[in-house]
């Protein structure tokens, strides 16, 4: 347990002082709905709707879709055919990623952006976070722009606890 606490506060880099609280995911899919998390905390421990919800400190993933007693619905970013604006690349081009499932995101840009396998891409926030890296590109010789397909960071299956940030909506 001594390690554990270790862990967690090194993974969240922060000190009791800040407004996050932990979160240990309850289920996750193919048990809870698809691209959605049920966690252990709510509304008796301050969590309310759209509050962001984290992974690794600082890698956002999706957000409170709804709130009980004592848990919470995360609903997550790459739900399929949500969008959500990003920064991509280290030219922090402007963009829509939408997301496809399973943490998976596609971007459509044109092809004069210069992107390259392995940019990030962040969220457009005064803290900006880091929301996923390129995993591959796609370009058509007979279309003016690429696909970009990206994913987040995060492995949704092997994480175990989130933080979700009360401050945030």
């Amino acid at each position: 347990l001594k390690d554990e606490n270790e862990q967690l506060k090194t993974v969240l880099g922060r000190t009791a002082k800040g407004n996050d609280i932990l979160g240990v995911i309850l289920s996750r899919p193919p048990v809870s709905s698809y691209d959605t998390l049920v966690i252990d905390i709510g509304r008796v421990d301050g969590v309310q709707v759209g509050n962001k919800v984290y992974t690794d400190g600082d890698t956002l993933i999706g957000d409170i879709a709804e709130v009980y007693e004592h848990q919470s619905k995360v609903s997550l970013f790459s739900s399929p055919g949500r969008q959500i604006s990003v920064l991509v690349g280290s030219s922090n081009t402007s963009a829509q990623a939408t997301g496809r499932g399973l943490g998976n995101f596609v971007i459509h840009l044109p092809v004069e952006v210069g992107i390259q396998e392995g940019d990030m891409i962040i969220l457009s926030q005064i803290r900006p976070h880091t929301f996923g890296i390129v995993e591959k590109i796609v370009v058509d010789s007979s279309d003016s722009l690429q696909t970009i397909l990206f994913k987040s960071p995060t492995n949704i299956n092997s994480v175990r606890f989130v933080e979700v940030d009360r401050n945030s909506k």
